[in-house]
């Protein structure tokens, strides 16, 4: 069942040509318009396809010319017909959200107002304002009129707002086109084995306070009972890949898919958080958010100019267009804040942990501040709106005792087992899995269940990391099986790499899965984005192409190291990027949207949202980060290995000026197999260091290690500070690990076991701060905490007496504040973050 958003009505004879121009402009700007000429399906009856049609559509467009007032008599009339039956449908709609739109010729105007000329049951459509235009032709004003009107904030509207955002983002390369990742990037599934995935029940509990105020954990349920249960706003919090937003895409394909609209019904509108633009404009101004109320606005208005307000263009929009917007949000407000006796609305609020953590000084406030608020003054002010948000993590900051918190747990043992069986993986495999605690609870996560059940080989697979690792190396591997399905759906649509036709080889396929995705990844995430357009894509590969400095992967190390980029291959790397440019003729444009269309319709790793192209998971984002990352540190290694310490600084330096996040610290280290070099220790306590003596990936961190050994300058910043918690964080041991020679000034060992008996790690020669090894926290309670105006910064007030100075990034102490003489009840920095200024 296909849902219209307008139907045009028109006569043949002098009213076809604006018809179907009418309808490109309209589809151009994302409606869906029902057209006889075009959208008639062969083998129904004409008449009943229209009158559904008719009907279902909360837009009706007449194209008013001389002819289409000329009604017939004694036979049927269709453009009568459907003016009847418009206006009948108008009639009954008491919220008036349909509506009819005469599009009248200025030679038709007086055939349009004599009444007397209708045939019964059309008489109406004389009283309704119509849209006049003069000559042959509807102007650009004209049809930005129209649009206007038939995207009026109204419920009809809205509700087909939501079902074509939700088809949209299913089609091939869409937000949600992948999110069924067995259905995408998998071999092809049999009807039972995909059941078995879309049954994986993901259950939740709360946790509620007893008559002492002690904290309980209430019996876990499934997901979908618990939200079909609970009435009021729910907060959803599980770690990333575990279902939530699943769950709300489950709630969206309950109320759209093979629906038609219900006025008893609430309308789900979701809203991806991660969107929020992180520079100062009309969302934020005054520090006040109104994101997520324009996010809704240009759902409803499917404009492209529109859709700008989300991006991070958003300053540089002109003020008579956001006037504009600005009149439209506000219906949206009136119809959210209605009083009604249960909500009309359910508004699908996605990833608060992926919302900005900017500061934006001209706001004086975090983007993630100014959303939260925005969240509470939507709870606190609109009664006909439900609320569902998601975050991997419980952002206490949502204070609002009106919503209810639910935490999503893994898949039982028992679903695993099923799934697992279901996918025809042999009982011993499956016996293997559970016995392996690391594994069992890593494929607790439907993510990577899925991706495990997929491997052919998994024999030392026990993590995320190694998960991915081995998934994406059998299918580079496997390109032909891999990426048949993708160029098959390409050949389909008439795509060979979006925007080029021409194909992309095999060689540039792994050379993309090695080098290019990695650095797009590591782009974003350095940057906190989870989308970027395709400029932003071409700038970040371009140098990767064209420069062959030492740090690139097509300069002299790069070459030399990243040989094999296919099995049996001994090319380098600059040949193979010599080699891309040179089918595109040079053209970097061109190639960067082939690789883009690549990624999106053949690899299925990243798809094509409404704000630009990302990841189809924001683990798979943080995974190729890490790969950019190990990329770096091989070359390093290779560089110091030939005795070139300035170009192994060189290749590292991405490090040097901040931190890699604790998310992409794991990848790296499970990719590495860090995580098989934990020190072991026996009944007796004594430990056993299991780091390989030979060059492999299981060393590779030790190695680059060496390379900041005897370097006490700082100019390798927080360099040593990643490598030593890649392996803190991993092994949760330093059990043995050499770390003489090292300045490691700026990490923390508290909390961090550093071996024991004759495995000990080795500091000689290192270099310390007076915080480094013992704990630097508040002796008692920490009453207020607040970051610099840049975000560099935490500062800290407590009960102790003392103020202290964060490092945000590290979260290694800077400085300890004396001097007050009680306790110290709040700190924060002045806007200029000149001065601390704390209250006693």
């Amino acid at each position: 069942m296909t849902i219209y958003d307008v139907f045009i009505s028109y006569r043949r004879s002098d009213g076809a040509e604006l018809a179907e121009k009418l309808c490109a402009y309209l589809e151009q700007k994302g409606l869906r318009v029902f057209l006889d000429k075009k959208e008639m399906i062969t083998g129904k009856y004409f008449d009943e396809q229209i009158r559904q049609n008719v009907v279902n559509a909360p837009n009706y467009i007449l194209i008013g010319t001389p002819d289409a007032f000329k009604f017939r008599k004694g036979v049927t009339d269709f453009v009568a017909e459907e003016i009847k039956l418009a206006l009948k449908q108008f009639e009954q709609d008491i919220s008036k959200s349909r509506i009819v739109l005469p599009v009248v010729a200025e030679n038709a105007k007086e055939m349009f107002i004599d009444k007397s000329m209708y045939p019964s049951g059309a008489e109406m459509l004389a009283m309704v304002q119509p849209v006049f235009f003069s000559g042959s032709e509807l102007s650009d004003s004209k049809c930005r009129e129209i649009l206007q009107a038939v995207t009026n904030v109204n419920k009809r509207n809205l509700w087909n707002a939501g079902h074509r955002w939700l088809e949209n983002s299913k089609k091939k390369g869409g937000r949600f086109a992948t999110l069924d990742i067995d259905a995408t990037i998998m071999p092809k599934a049999s009807k039972k084995q995909k059941s078995a995935f879309t049954e994986m029940p993901i259950n939740v509990f709360r946790k509620e306070k007893d008559g002492e105020g002690h904290e309980t954990v209430t019996k876990e349920q499934p997901l979908l009972k618990a939200l079909d249960e609970s009435k009021g706003h729910l907060y959803l919090i599980g770690q990333g890949g575990i279902g939530k937003t699943t769950a709300l895409i489950s709630v969206m394909n309950d109320a759209y898919d093979k629906k038609e609209y219900s006025d008893n019904k609430p309308i789900p509108l979701f809203v991806e958080l991660s969107n929020a633009p992180d520079t100062y404009g009309t969302l934020y101004e005054g520090g006040k958010s109104t994101f997520i109320m324009r996010e809704i606005c240009r759902q409803v208005r499917s404009d492209r100019s529109v859709k700008q307000i989300t991006r991070s263009l958003v300053g540089e929009l002109d003020e008579v267009f956001m006037q504009k917007i600005e009149a439209t949000v506000a219906p949206v407000v009136e119809l959210l804040s209605k009083e009604n006796h249960a909500p009309e609305y359910l508004l699908l609020l996605d990833g608060l942990n992926e919302t900005s953590r900017v500061y934006i000084t001209e706001a004086d406030s975090l983007v993630v501040t100014m959303i939260i608020k925005e969240i509470e003054w939507i709870i606190d002010n609109c009664p006909n709106v439900r609320v569902i948000l998601t975050s991997r993590s419980d952002d206490t900051a949502i204070s609002n005792d009106k919503i209810s918190r639910l935490y999503l747990t893994g898949v039982e043992d028992k679903t695993i087992r099923s799934y697992l069986e279901s996918k025809e993986l042999s009982k011993k495999r499956i016996d293997t899995a559970f016995a392996d605690k690391n594994l069992i609870e890593t494929i607790r996560i439907p993510l990577f269940l899925t991706m495990y059940a997929s491997l052919k080989k998994a024999e030392e697979v026990s993590c995320q990391g190694e998960i991915f690792r081995m998934f994406f190396s059998e299918r580079r591997s496997n390109l032909g099986t891999y990426t048949a399905k993708g160029r098959a759906a390409e050949a389909e649509a008439g795509i060979s790499s979006q925007k080029s036709n021409k194909r992309v080889s095999a060689e540039m396929q792994c050379f993309i899965l090695d080098f290019i995705l990695p650095e797009i990844a590591w782009t974003m995430e350095r940057e906190g984005k989870f989308y970027i357009d395709g400029i932003d894509i071409e700038e970040i590969i371009t140098p990767v192409l064209t420069e062959a400095t030492p740090d690139r992967v097509c300069g002299s190390y790069g070459g030399e190291v990243f040989k094999r980029i296919k099995e049996g291959s001994k090319i380098r790397t600059s040949i193979i990027s010599k080699r891309m440019l040179d089918r595109f003729g040079g053209d970097i444009t061109e190639l960067s949207d082939a690789i883009t269309g690549c990624a999106v319709y053949s690899l299925c790793i990243m798809q094509e949202g409404t704000d630009g192209y990302g990841f189809i998971h924001h683990h798979i984002r943080d995974y190729f980060a890490a790969v950019r990352n190990v990329n770096s540190i091989r070359m390093a290694v290779y560089a110091n290995g030939k005795n070139k310490l300035e170009n192994a600084l060189m290749c590292l330096g991405a490090f040097k000026d901040k931190p890699i996040s604790p998310e992409v610290r794991r990848f790296m280290g499970e990719y590495l197999h860090e995580n098989k070099n934990a020190v072991v220790y026996d009944k007796n306590g004594n430990a056993k260091y299991n780091v390989p003596e030979k060059p492999e990936d299981r060393n590779l961190l030790k190695r680059a290690l060496d390379i900041f050994r005897g370097r006490f300058d700082g100019g390798g910043g927080y360099s040593v500070y990643s490598l030593v918690n890649v392996i803190a964080d991993v092994r949760g041991d330093l059990g043995g690990e050499n770390l003489s020679g090292l300045e490691l000034r700026h990490c923390t060992f508290d909390g961090i076991k550093l071996g024991e008996k004759g495995c000990g790690a080795s500091m000689n020669g290192a270099l310390f701060g007076e915080n480094n090894i013992m704990p630097v926290g508040h002796s008692d309670t920490i009453n207020s905490a607040s970051y610099s105006p840049d975000g560099r910064f935490i500062v800290s007030a407590s009960t102790d007496k003392t103020v202290k100075v964060w490092d945000a990034a590290t979260f290694a102490l800077v400085a300890t504040l004396e001097g007050q003489t009680y306790w110290v009840t709040s700190a924060s920095y002045s806007p200029d973050g000149k001065y601390i200024v704390s209250a006693s």
